[in-house]
């Protein structure tokens, strides 16, 4: 109970007794309590927290802080308490900038910064931030928490070197396999043009066509690395394939149909490249019919894009195949590097457009190459 009492005199003054009320203030003292009760078991919730942290101000100062956020820093609580919250990061205004956003956004999500500690040592965050508001729902901070991902990236740079180093242990083994036939054939057709004279003219032909194919593989690996850069001109689709077929020598076997739609819109294309796509269409095609059948250079317009299809009735590609067709130094053929089809896709959509295709086992494969028409 709260008492409360006052004197009440008579009129000369005299104090003549005193008059008392009593207000039962059972209830308030409980919800204090409880309100008490509260604050300890989220202040020890804060502070179990392995993760750092911290209330900022709208003008950038901290105004409490964890314990692992004094180990993280260095810094005592007092002395982290009234700073500003950017000059722990190793990039001040990006940490700024993050509370800026927070403010004006409400929150921020996965936000990368770098802690420094007083020591020197640099701990990888990301924070996530929200802001929180008073009894009268006016904005009165921000509260921010950060996750160490310091263990993370590492892990990830491993992980990235090791698919580095397992990338380059691929490559060695398939070099040191596709270039060791030619690099056989080159040596033994120049110790017969040596030894049997009659034979020198074949022999050195053979020379050259190896040659060629090892060249061939080595600037298919280094264009597989290199930055596309294109060098555009508007370009009519229609001459650039008929002189291809023009050029293409096909195997016996093989029939040759070319459908061009009239009045195609020029595209601007890097045609050297360009050529080197649909080249590798057609080898592949060609590739995929043995036997011989049908190879069908199609080219259309299908809205606001020019499309060109090469078309086999080869042996189509199993689905297993088809989810690895892009990737780099992936093949099924005795020969190549595996890079023809993920250098296309570079080419095409480095003009903006698209490489797709759709297949049937035992009924064919068709590659499709949409190019934007120039407008």
């Amino acid at each position: 109970m709260l008492y409360k009492a006052t004197l009440y005199r008579n009129k000369a003054g005299e104090v003549q007794g005193v008059f008392a009320a009593a207000r039962d203030i059972t209830k308030r003292r409980e919800a204090e309590e409880r309100l008490r009760e509260a604050s300890i078991y989220t202040r020890n919730l804060i502070e179990a927290s392995l993760d750092p942290l911290v209330t900022i101000s709208a003008e950038g100062k901290i105004t409490d802080v964890n314990e692992a956020t004094v180990q993280v820093t260095g810094v005592p609580r007092e002395k982290l308490i009234g700073t500003d919250f950017g000059s722990y990061f190793t990039e001040p205004e990006k940490a700024r900038e993050g509370r800026i956003r927070a403010f004006s956004e409400g929150y921020v999500r996965d936000y990368p910064l770098a802690i420094r500690h007083t020591s020197g040592k640099i701990t990888d965050v990301l924070y996530n931030a929200t802001v929180y508001r008073s009894p009268t729902w006016e904005v009165a901070g921000i509260f921010a928490a950060a996750r160490d991902v310091t263990e993370r990236k590492r892990l990830e740079a491993e992980l990235v070197q090791a698919e580095r180093m397992n990338a380059v242990g691929k490559l060695t083994t398939m070099l040191a396999h596709d270039l060791r036939n030619p690099l056989i054939f080159i040596s033994q057709a120049a110790e017969l043009a040596r030894t049997q004279p009659d034979k020198a003219d074949r022999m050195l032909q053979l020379i050259k066509e190896n040659t060629e194919r090892s060249l061939n593989m080595i600037e298919e690996l280094r264009a597989s690395t290199r930055e596309i850069s294109l060098q555009r001109i508007d370009t009519d689709l229609t001459s650039l394939i008929r002189k291809l077929v023009e050029e293409t020598q096909l195997p016996d076997g093989i029939k040759l149909e070319v459908v061009i739609s009239e009045g195609l819109r020029k595209v601007s294309v890097d045609t050297r490249l360009m050529r080197r796509v649909v080249d590798n269409l057609v080898s592949n095609a060609v590739e995929a019919m043995p036997n011989g059948g049908k190879l069908t250079i199609r080219a259309t317009s299908e809205g606001d894009a020019v499309r060109v299809d090469v078309e086999d009735t080869g042996t189509g590609i199993s689905e297993e195949v088809a989810t690895h067709i892009f990737d780099a130094f992936y093949s099924t053929k005795a020969k190549g590097l595996g890079l023809g089809l993920p250098f296309s896709k570079r080419v095409v959509e480095a003009h903006e457009g698209t490489l797709s295709f759709t297949t049937k086992l035992g009924v064919g494969t068709t590659f499709r190459v949409k190019l934007p028409q120039r407008v």
